[in-house]
């Protein structure tokens, strides 16, 4: 898994350069999955309804993975703001490097593993006077 991770971290470097932050990329484990991963990829940029989106994310996983390691990956998701995905971003805050956390409950899927690549918490508008 390590490998993979690594991986990652490089798409998550490219995502960064190429089109701005990124407010969550997560690697999850669901409880009972068979090795497939979910990739979870939410950013300011991100439009989850666009095909493109999906597209411009698969090809880096594409350009980075072999196809066996791309196997592994059973979706990629794109959470909506207010969902429990993007509220976790409230109580992370990864830096450069990866947290690992073992056993969590996200909006009641129980998840064996998850690597957080990147965490940070959304902005806030400006309040208007």
């Amino acid at each position: 898994m390590n490998d993979i991770v690594d991986k990652l971290i490089q798409v998550r470097d490219e995502l960064i350069a190429e089109k701005g932050q990124l407010q969550l990329l997560a690697l999850a484990l669901r409880e009972g999955s068979p090795d497939r991963w979910d990739l979870i990829v939410a950013a300011p940029w991100v439009e989850p309804d666009k095909r493109e989106t999906f597209e411009y994310v698969i090809g880096k996983l594409r350009a980075r993975l072999t196809p066996s390691e791309f196997l592994k990956i059973a979706r990629v998701a794109f959470p909506s703001p207010g969902t429990p995905w993007i509220e976790l971003t409230n109580a992370l805050s990864v830096g450069p490097g990866i947290l690992k956390i073992d056993t969590l409950d996200v909006g009641g899927v129980e998840l064996k593993q998850v690597y957080v690549l990147a965490s940070r918490r959304a902005q806030q508008p400006a309040a208007s006077p």
